[in-house]
């Protein structure tokens, strides 16, 4: 896939601005001067490829079990009030017992919600930037590269996104990665983009915890080659290759050298 030029840097300004204006409105709710904001690492994929769709992409921000200031008695609709005051349209939900009043706003592509936990009275807030489309639709059939282990061209395969497997009348979704295998030496690795470096993955049996932990398929899992982090502890990238769920793994060695 090839990146969208600018798309990144526009995602990551929306990003910075959100995050400026939820510090604020966590100030407004809370009276904490300097709340820590999460500042995500990375986007998360808010919409799927269907149709041939490339991939868009969102920042979100969560913040919870916040105390409200003395005095905000109703959190919700000063929550509102003060984000009309930003310009943002906002949506008062009245209180339907057990649950408290809540507020959803939007400012164009972003979202931003605040609600009260009804047994606590603790804040939730939760926002959201616009979707943004990272890199052009991929090729329907990618250009294969030589396998790195025997040369041999490499067979690309679907790798679906958890939840995103095809059903009648709809394509199902699929990962972000161009995934591929060779038929000769059952070398197996993906790319981000297009023409860029192959990252090689590890097949995992079941003796060596390669059964998927949510779909149950047995010794279907993949990893990254580990590596030692700054606290000597080992990581790596695991992906499911049946269900395509993904998740970091972070573990200590047995032996520490």
């Amino acid at each position: 896939m090839t990146e969208v030029p600018g798309a990144r840097e526009e995602l990551d300004r929306a990003r910075d601005r959100l995050r400026e204006l939820f510090a604020a409105l966590v100030t407004e709710l809370t009276g904490d001067p300097g709340p820590r904001v999460p500042n995500p690492g990375t986007p998360q994929i808010a919409a799927g490829e269907e149709s041939g769709e490339a991939l868009r992409f969102e920042y979100s921000l969560h913040m919870q079990d916040l105390v409200p200031a003395e005095g905000v008695d109703d959190p919700a609709r000063v929550a509102a009030e003060w984000l009309e005051r930003a310009g943002w349209r906002v949506a008062l939900n009245p209180a339907r017992p057990p649950y408290p009043a809540g507020a959803e706003a939007r400012l164009g592509e972003s979202r931003l919600r605040v609600g009260t936990r009804p047994e606590t009275g603790l804040l939730t807030i939760t926002a959201y930037t616009p979707e943004i489309r990272l890199h052009e639709p991929r090729s329907a059939a990618p250009t294969p590269p030589g396998c790195p282990r025997c040369d041999r061209p490499l067979a690309w395969f679907r790798l679906g996104l958890p939840g995103g497997h095809s059903r009648p009348g709809r394509p199902g979704r699929l990962r972000p990665e161009t995934w591929w295998e060779c038929s000769g030496c059952d070398w197996l690795g993906w790319q981000r983009h297009e023409g860029e470096g192959l990252v090689p993955m590890l097949r995992r049996t079941s003796a060596e915890g390669g059964d998927c932990y949510r779909c149950g398929e047995e010794a279907a899992t993949a990893v990254t080659e580990p590596r030692l982090d700054a606290d000597r502890h080992l990581t790596a990238w695991a992906v499911c290759l049946a269900c395509g769920t993904s998740n970091g793994m972070r573990w200590k060695p047995s032996l520490d050298r």
